[in-house]
Order: structure tokens, then C-alpha cells, then sequence
């Protein structure tokens, strides 16, 4: 049934009560009797609720784009989104700032003390801890992209991802992460800049293995048919797994790849 034709039910048989109401009001005889002043306030109270489902369908059945700009605009407003925003924007500059000041002060003015915690570790191992502050933190993106529709999930990942970058800003702080950094390793640490340049390495080799990784997945996404088999290539367990082979083949070449002795 249409829109019109529930609003001209209303309206007839509103305007019979209302009629039957004043006929009944307006006969002298009539209105003496208690039977017909029940039946006329009973006229009248139907009358007057036959207006509700009207307006309740007319508001449910008004298309948006009947409305005004004014009234779309309240209904698309959230009024905690631009603060939800800056708040984002805030944590992120911490994760950003501090946890990398906080390494680079500790390597500068507390050399020895670090050194000497470092030294306690091979270097392969500063390397494999490094390397795994990249991994999960792309994962973590990675999850959280693929959690869009769930944002419980989203946002648990999102919060991993974040933990996993302010751990590997506070290892590129303490060993002056930099595309050169064998310099300023060298001159800050001396003898003992092979563990700050093996925390380095773990980082860029993650970092150049996902660029790797992304080359690979825009090559499956232009040359795999959509129809095709390896088009399962392009779904998150997938994806996950050749992203997870890459990287593994980019720690065993800075492990075993004499990359540590290189540049010590």
C-alpha cells in the first residue's frame, strides 16, 4: 500500500469521527444521554489518535533526499568525530617523538651503560628483535585493514600495531637509525657500533622486505584473471603467508649475508 493511499485512509476516517462527533454534539437529544456523550468522546479520542501512524509513516517513509540540507547534515553529524580525530593525532605524535628521543638520549649521554647491556646479546640477536618490531607491526596494519567491518578487532589491533611502533622507535633512537647510520654508529658507540648496526639492519631489511612484498602483490593483482585459481593469492591468509616467506628471506640474508660484518 503507498504512501497516499495510508495518508487518504487517515484522513477519511479522521474527518467521519470528527463528523460523527458534531452530529452528536449537536443534537439536544442525543447529547443528554450518557451513552451518546460516551460514544462522541470516544469519536473524538479516535479522531484525534488517527494523526499518530500517519505522521509516524509519513517520517519513516520520507526518502532522504526530500529532506533538507539542514536536516541531512544533523543526521550525518557526529559530534565526537573531530575530537576522536585530534586525540589520534596526538597519540600518534607521542608514538612518533618521544619513544625516539628517549633511545637517541639514552645512546648519547649513557653510551657505556648501553653498550654494555647491548654486549650482553649477539648481534644477530639485536638484529632478530629488531626485525620483529617490523614484522608485527605490519601484521598488525594488516589484520586491522582486513577488521574493517568488525571494530572491536579493528581497534585491538590497531593498539598491537602501535605497541609494536613505539618499540621500534625506541630501537632506531638507540641506534641512530639512519639510511648511513654506520657513521654516526661508529662515532658514538666505537668498537661497539656492531650491535647498534645490527638493530639498523633488522629494521631496513624488514622495511625493503615489505617494499618487496608490495611489488609482488601489485604484480599477482595485474597479471592474475579474476576467474583464475591464484586469484586466492589476493585474499588475507594468502597474502599473509607470502608476505611472512618474504620477510623471512629478508632476515636470513641480513643474518647469514656477512651484512653485520659488512658494515661493523
Amino acid at each position: 500500500m503507498t504512501h497516499q493511499q495510508l495518508s487518504g485512509q487517515e484522513t477519511e476516517s479522521s474527518s467521519s469521527a470528527r463528523s460523527s462527533a458534531r452530529s452528536a454534539s449537536l443534537d439536544p437529544q442525543l447529547s443528554q444521554r450518557p451513552e451518546a456523550r460516551r460514544a462522541a468522546h470516544q469519536l473524538v479520542a479516535s479522531a484525534q489518535k488517527s494523526h499518530q501512524p500517519l505522521s509516524a509513516v509519513e517520517s519513516v517513509q520520507t526518502p532522504s533526499h526530500q529532506l533538507s540540507l539542514a536536516d541531512q547534515e544533523k543526521s550525518r553529524r557526529r559530534p565526537f568525530a573531530f575530537g576522536r580525530f585530534i586525540a589520534v593525532c596526538i597519540v600518534l605524535m607521542i608514538g612518533v617523538i618521544l619513544p625516539f628521543a628517549l633511545g637517541r638520549s639514552l645512546g648519547l649521554g649513557h653510551t657505556r651503560a648501553v653498550s654494555a647491556v647491548m654486549a650482553r646479546f649477539d648481534p644477530r640477536g639485536w638484529a632478530l628483535i629488531s626485525w620483529a618490531t617490523i614484522v608485527m607491526l605490519l601484521t598488525c596494519l594488516g589484520k586491522a585493514i582486513g577488521a574493517v567491518g568488525h571494530h572491536a578487532q579493528m581497534v585491538a589491533w590497531l593498539w598491537g600495531a602501535y605497541v609494536a611502533f613505539l618499540v621500534e622507535q625506541f630501537l632506531g633512537g638507540l641506534s641512530m637509525l639512519k639510511w648511513n647510520f654506520w657513521y654516526s654508529t661508529h662515532v658514538v658507540y666505537g668498537r661497539a657500533d656492531i650491535y647498534a648496526n645490527a638493530i639498523n639492519l633488522g629494521i631496513l631489511g624488514a622495511f625493503i622486505a615489505s617494499l618487496v612484498f608490495v611489488l609482488v602483490f601489485i604484480i599477482i593483482l595485474i597479471a592474475v584473471k579474476p576467474e583464475s585459481r591464484l586469484n586466492a593469492l589476493t585474499r588475507q591468509p594468502a597474502n599473509l603467508l607470502i608476505f611472512l616467506v618474504i620477510e623471512v628471506i629478508g632476515l636470513i640474508v641480513v643474518l647469514f649475508g656477512g651484512m653485520i660484518t659488512l658494515v661493523a
